[in-house]
This record gives C-alpha cells, sequence and structure tokens, in this order.
C-alpha cells in the first residue's frame, strides 16, 4: 500500500502559474490530442453533450466545439486560471 498522497491545492497552484506559457513546449501534446480526436472522423453521430475533463487550457475543447458546433461543450479542469485562456 502506497502512503502517496496528491495535494490538489499545490497542483492548482503550480498549473495555474504555468497556465500562461502552459502550451509553448507542448509539441508531444498536440500529437496525442490529434491522435484521440482522429477516430471522430469516423463518428458519424451528433452528440448533443460533450464532456471535457482535464481540459487544460482549452484547446481540444475549442477543437471539440468547432467539429460540433451545436453541442454544447462543458470543459472542466483543476485549475481555474488555465480555463480561463481558453477561447
Amino acid at each position: 500500500m502506497s502512503d502517496f498522497h496528491l495535494d490538489m491545492q499545490h497542483v492548482r497552484r503550480h498549473f495555474g502559474a504555468a497556465a500562461e506559457t502552459y502550451e509553448q513546449p507542448d509539441v508531444l501534446q498536440r500529437e496525442v490530442q490529434q491522435e484521440l480526436l482522429a477516430p471522430l472522423d469516423f463518428y458519424l453521430e451528433t452528440p448533443q453533450r460533450i464532456i471535457y475533463v482535464v481540459a487544460g487550457t482549452g484547446r481540444g475543447a475549442a477543437l471539440l466545439i468547432q467539429r460540433y458546433p451545436q453541442a454544447g461543450v462543458l470543459a472542466s479542469h483543476v485549475c481555474v486560471p488555465a480555463l480561463a485562456l481558453a477561447d
């Protein structure tokens, strides 16, 4: 059994401090995001609602809004300053 404890205040504080520059060196993140969205090309249904958990700065949620403009997209993340950067 592990004694590991994740301090969410610590995570929020540090992610918030890095939010404005978080996406600058994220080549791998962008690649993974594209790989995760690619299977949606084969999804023929039109969703009414999409819940995007751990949305970071909201870039992935913005891509989902572009793909499904009629769907309600709810983006959630532990760090409010990061989501505040979402367009």
